[in-house]
Formats: C-alpha cells, sequence, structure tokens
C-alpha cells in the first residue's frame, strides 16, 4: 500500500509509471506490505500460471528481494 499520495501518467521508461504527487522527505517509507490488499505470492504458483500471466504479474509486480516472492 502507498503511504503517500500517487498519481499513474505515461512514462518514458514503461508506458505508464506510478508517480508521487506529493514531496517526499529523504528516508520516508513510500510502501508498506498490507496484508488482505497486497498479494504475497509463493514463485511455484507464478511458474505454474500461463506464460501471458506470468508476464503479466511480472511485469506489474514486485519481486521482494531476500525471500524471492512476488509482491
Amino acid at each position: 500500500m502507498h503511504l503517500v499520495r500517487v498519481r499513474v501518467d505515461r512514462s518514458a521508461i514503461h508506458g505508464f509509471g506510478v508517480f508521487a504527487a506529493e514531496s517526499i522527505s529523504r528516508g520516508s517509507p513510500v510502501w508498506r506490505f498490507s496484508p488482505g490488499f497486497d498479494l504475497d505470492l509463493d514463485p511455484a504458483l507464478v511458474e505454474a500460471q500461463p506464460p501471458h500471466f506470468r508476464e503479466y504479474l511480472m511485469r506489474y509486480g514486485a519481486i521482494e528481494v531476500r525471500s524471492g516472492r512476488l509482491l
């Protein structure tokens, strides 16, 4: 869950992106995992999905580096 106001807008990098809609102080948290709202997907479950859906998950999801899980 975002902890700051954001907006979705065009991005030269990915077509669309999420941008802060307010100033953020250095070191301030901008996102926190919120059970029941955010997903925590086991990599084996992701691998079992059809290729087009895996592509979608990998493009719009985020991989938690320490656990390797898709969020």
